[in-house]
């Protein structure tokens, strides 16, 4: 995850990810379009619920890693400046939406997965 200058509606944006399938042992046949908008949907909610883990640890700790501080900073000043001084308190209890755009660009098979059944 890359984090864009962009800011859309006051929270900060992450570049979508892709990515490429270049081995599958599973079942799923990789030709067909329906099982790979499943395997996007799975990796859809997998990378939702990581991030969002991580996200709740680092507020546990304290630790502003993801740099949130910064985006307000930068694109609400005037708040910021109101709330400098107690970001230590603000963070940990700051609610972060997660939203995640994926998409499997390729599969790198050519045939189905020898595991497929079929």
């Amino acid at each position: 995850m890359t984090r864009s200058p962009d800011n859309i509606a006051g929270h900060p944006y992450f570049d979508p990810q892709t990515g490429k399938v270049g081995e599958a042992d599973c079942p799923a046949d990789l030709t067909k379009s329906s099982e790979i908008r499943n395997l996007q949907q799975q990796w859809k909610v997998v990378t939702k619920r990581n991030v969002e883990e991580a996200v709740k640890a680092v507020q546990r700790m304290n630790s502003d890693i993801f740099g949130f501080l910064e985006v307000v900073e930068r694109d609400q000043p005037k708040a910021w400046k109101k709330m400098k001084d107690k970001w230590g308190d603000i963070f940990p209890t700051c609610r972060v939406e997660v939203q995640v755009e994926q998409e499997i660009l390729r599969t790198g098979m050519r045939t189905k997965s020898s595991m497929s059944g079929k």
